[in-house]
């Protein structure tokens, strides 16, 4: 190792030999207090050596935090070494020094690849002549992220190697450190999950021994990378959560990217599209800060991706352009691969064909030049389903067949589902194959059931609904209707599957960001107590007492659901433990661009509510709001103001805190408060406030989500409360038409005879009238009379009868009230409402109850049921059959009577019995059936009745609904 040549001379606060470039004490990447330090050496250095020294260091700091302003120190200082005294011959010092500036100016290229191995080299030439392990462990650092960019992962974990065998050699832990976390990365990305695991936990406990903020950094970002990839997006965000705070706190732009960039990937995942667009714009900031050209494209990407998802095809098409603009500056990278897969992704579902075609080809040649397999199968697939739009059948075939067997050699099975999709896109869209057949099947029919069957072997896979309905579209046009209704009933099961998870994502996407948020707030609680601690040992057990206070307060806050009383509870704990003259919480109305002060105390009273324009220029609550950050208003900045506060306060505050209010980066609104006091708020009451403020968002994130959800159930509750009455009505009105019919012929019958017996009285007036009677008229009148007479009484009687049943049945539909009644004359009058429906269909129907049973229920519960369970086996049970037949059978127990229906029906197989009792569920929708006849009869059953049903049936078996009702009341 190569010494100080000086010794150990004073620079400015710091001393020379502690910012040498062969054993810098702060980790890796340094720190923030670091960087100061060396800033005041730098301003005093005696020599040249010693100012390349200082500012090489500075400069490899700043790498990660402004790679712009390290770039260009890195470029002013090699030039002045390289122009200094003797150029010729350096000291080994300015070696170093050139070496390590050489390394920090090819770590600020992005996506120059060329010239950064170019720089690269030169730093690995003098870290070799100087033997200085250490810069050799970072030269093998730099060239493994190098081939990372290349997507080289093999080449990558064996430089990684020899990264680490340098730091070993060099006795530098934050070395191996970093490259222990970056080969865990590394095997991840090969798919070796257990091994990156334990790797990972090892160099976590490393990291926190050695306290070093980077390392804990990059290896939290690949626990949650690997939590990522198994699917646990909830212990994956707060991974990224815990490592983010250490990135924060020492600005590691680097790194904020990746984090930023993996938690939208990991909201993508949970379908929370809102949160996933607002942390990759996130890392497109960063990006931007950085310089990245390709860091912005890629996060540019991944916005037209999100919009895609959105079916926002013009916002998704302006992202991938810009996008696009950017990366055709570098022909052979990856992220232009994934634009172009993108954007053909886009224009296919755009139904732009030509402009498909070419970007598939591009993101072809990409994949073809990186060797990449994923991206070769997706541009293949892409460029076989487009070509096939374009009736290009041959070339449409190889390219999937190619993307195929792909898929097969590297054992990416979801890729091959793809392929054997696009495969089967061809062959329908290639009109003069329509004939060709594999294995007697078509062709179309064929590769689709292959895709599904690629689907079905893997664990926790769902089939796709589209492939499921691809595949009865195909089995619909070669004319097997009946394997297409049954591929189209599955492709209705997977879809309600794929809605249940997405629902369930969505609400892991909730809970991850509350406890992602939660756990944050907590980490900044602790971090708090342990600057206390090292500033005021006195004040720990007072501390200690506001932390764990705190802790309550977050529970009460946060179990709020309600706006108001969130405000309230977040300004009594704030007026309990600070002096708030003025408090106030403004919601951000994006809608109206505006600050709504919905809770607003001054002087303990609470004020009406205030309304700020949210692009005022003075008013900090709006400014807090805009800028994102806090904002704080002195005694003499009030001073100098004419509008301070949302109200107009007595006596003007000397202290204002404006504190944004934001959950995952996005602004909710902002929480003032506001002291007469001059210098109000010290470091401990600010970090109460911004705890306070945290817990607030949560609360008001949390009610925000509950509102919304609550007005979704009361709007799916209202729906099917109106569907279950519309179902009640239409079998009212059917038994009204029926009977209708039913009444007509006796009414009809009697009209006939009283219109003939009027026309035999006239007859006989006129033989009167002109004195021609004669004894024989007289009794022909008076028996063609007596005749009508009993013809009117006996259809009359008929009709009223018919008209009594149904009046009963109806009004008892119609009214739930509970009276006493006698089952086997109820069931008997519900029987002869519905005659006309059983006379229709030819089905005959047998009651049989004990005679003189009495029960306490509620008719129109008993009749509906017995309609419903009626009306289901006209309709359903007797289609084809000879002898239809129903039989109803009462009996009665010591606790509970008993129903028992049966049919002589078709049945019910399995998977329909096993659903019959289900909302919406029915066999017949094409028919008019709404699935909620049954689910009526359930309900009351169970609810109004308090009873129990039960079904059983099998194919070709009938039916037989068992139905237990409690005697005595509820």
């Amino acid at each position: 190792m190569v010494g100080l040549a000086d010794g150990g001379r004073t620079v400015g606060s710091a001393r020379v030999e502690d910012v040498g470039i062969c054993g810098m004490p702060a980790g890796l990447r340094g720190t923030l207090a670091e960087i100061v330090r060396l800033e005041g050496a730098l301003d005093s250095a005696p020599s040249l050596e010693d100012r390349a020294r200082c500012q090489a260091c500075i400069a490899w700091y700043l790498v990660e935090r402004d790679p712009c302003r390290a770039a260009a120190m890195a470029r002013t200082v090699i030039a002045a070494v390289e122009h200094g005294p003797d150029p010729a011959a350096p000291g080994p010092t300015v070696v170093l020094a050139r070496a390590r500036l050489s390394l920090a100016a090819a770590e600020c290229l992005f996506g120059n690849t060329a010239t950064a191995r170019r720089l690269i080299e030169q730093a690995h030439a003098g870290f070799t002549a100087c033997d200085d392990r250490r810069g050799l462990g970072d030269c093998f650092l730099q060239w493994a992220e190098l081939e990372a960019e290349d997507g080289t992962s093999a080449g990558r974990l064996a430089l990684l190697a020899q990264a680490r065998a340098a730091f070993v050699e060099a006795d530098f832990p934050s070395g191996v450190i970093e490259a222990d976390a970056w080969t865990g990365q590394s095997l991840c990305t090969l798919g070796q999950h257990e091994r990156a695991d334990e790797l990972l936990q090892q160099t976590l406990t490393a990291a926190e021994g050695q306290q070093d903020t980077h390392g804990i950094a990059l290896v939290r970002y690949g626990l949650g990378r690997i939590a990522l990839d198994a699917s646990q997006f909830s212990d994956a965000i707060r991974e990224f959560m815990l490592g983010l705070d250490y990135v924060v706190a020492e600005s590691f732009l680097f790194l904020e990217r990746f984090y930023a960039n993996a938690v939208s990937v990991a909201y993508i995942n949970v379908s929370d599209l809102v949160n996933a667009a607002v942390w990759s714009q996130r890392a497109y900031a960063v990006c931007r800060r950085m310089n990245s050209q390709i860091g912005m494209a890629s996060e540019l990407t991944r916005l037209g991706e999100i919009h895609l998802r959105r079916q926002e095809f013009a916002v998704a098409q302006g992202y991938l352009d810009d996008a696009y603009e950017i990366l055709r500056q570098y022909p052979v990278n990856r992220s232009l691969g994934l634009n172009r897969e993108m954007a053909g992704d886009l224009f296919l579902t755009m139904g732009d064909a030509n402009r498909a075609v070419a970007c598939f080809e591009q993101c072809r040649d990409v994949a073809r030049c990186l060797e990449q397999p994923d991206l070769t199968i997706e541009s293949l697939r892409g460029l076989a389903v487009a070509l096939a739009l374009q009736g290009h059948a041959v070339q449409a075939r190889q390219c999937a067949s190619e993307g195929l067997a792909v898929a097969r050699r590297v054992q990416d099975k979801y890729r091959e589902i793809k392929a054997l999709r696009a495969l089967a896109e061809v062959e329908r869209h290639d009109r003069e194959a329509t004939a060709d057949r594999i294995d007697d099947e078509p062709a179309p029919v064929w590769y689709l059931k292959q895709a599904i069957a690629v689907g079905e072997r893997i664990d926790g896979y769902i089939v796709p609904h589209e492939l499921l309905e691809s595949l009865a579209v195909a089995q619909e046009a070669e004319g097997d209707c009946a394997s297409a209704l049954a591929t189209l009933r599955r492709a209705h099961d997977s879809w309600r599957q794929t809605i249940n998870r997405e629902s369930e994502a969505r609400l892991r996407g909730l809970s991850m960001q509350f406890q992602a948020d939660r756990a944050r707030a907590e980490i900044d609680h602790h971090r708090a107590l342990a600057e206390a601690e090292q500033r005021r040992a006195q004040a720990l057990e007072e501390t200690t007492r506001i932390l764990e206070r705190l802790g309550d307060i977050g529970q009460l806050i946060t179990a709020n659901l309600d706006v108001g009383a969130v405000a309230t509870a977040v300004y009594n704990q704030t007026a309990a433990m600070l002096d708030a003259s003025v408090f106030g919480i403004g919601l951000l109305r994006q809608d109206r661009a505006l600050v709504d002060f919905v809770f607003l105390v001054e002087g303990g009273c609470q004020r009406a509510p205030v309304i700020i324009p949210l692009d005022h220029a003075a008013e900090p609550a709006a400014r807090a709001v805009r800028e994102q950050r806090e904002i704080i208003v002195t005694e003499r900045e009030a001073a100098a103001r004419t509008l301070l506060l949302p109200t107009t306060p007595v006596v003007l505050p000397r202290t204002s805190v404006f504190r944004p209010l934001e959950v995952s980066g996005q602004v909710l609104g902002v929480m003032t408060v506001q002291s007469g006091r001059p210098s109000a708020y010290g470091p401990r009451e600010m970090q109460i406030l911004r705890t306070l403020a945290a817990y607030g968002a949560i609360a008001l994130a949390n009610a925000e989500a509950y509102s919304r959800l609550d007005e979704t159930l009361a709007t799916l509750r209202s729906a099917q409360s109106r569907l279950v009455q519309q179902e009640k009505l239409a079998s009212l009105g059917q038994l009204v038409a029926g009977v209708a019919h039913e009444i007509n012929t006796p009414l009809g019958v009697a009209v006939t005879t009283a219109s003939q017996m009027a026309e035999d009285l006239t007859g006989l007036q006129r033989r009167y009238e002109v004195k021609r009677m004669r004894r024989d008229d007289l009794e022909y009148y008076l028996g063609r009379t007596a005749e009508g007479h009993r013809l009117l009484e006996s259809n009359l009687g008929r009709a009223a009868g018919l008209v009594e049943s149904f009046k009963q049945v109806a009004v008892d539909q119609a009214s739930e009230q509970r009276r006493q009644l006698g089952i086997a004359e109820y069931l008997a009058d519900v029987v002869t409402s519905l005659s006309p429906e059983l006379r229709k269909r030819q089905v005959k129907i047998e009651v049989s109850c004990p005679p003189g049973l009495m029960v306490l229920t509620f008719p129109g519960a008993l009749s509906q049921i017995l309609t419903n369970l009626i009306m289901n086996s006209l309709i359903h049970a007797f289609d084809g059959k000879a002898m239809p037949k129903i039989w109803v059978t009462v009996s009665c127990g010591v606790d509970e009577w008993c129903i028992a229906y049966r049919d002589n029906g078709c049945g019910m197989p399995d998977e329909v019995s096993k659903r019959a009792f289900e909302p919406f569920f029915t066999t017949r929708r094409r028919a008019g059936g709404t699935g909620l006849g049954l689910h009526i009869v359930h309900n009351i059953v169970t609810g109004m009745l308090n009873g129990r049903i039960s079904l059983e049936t099998a194919p070709q078996a009938g039916v037989v609904f068992t139905l237990l009702i409690p005697l005595q009341e509820r």
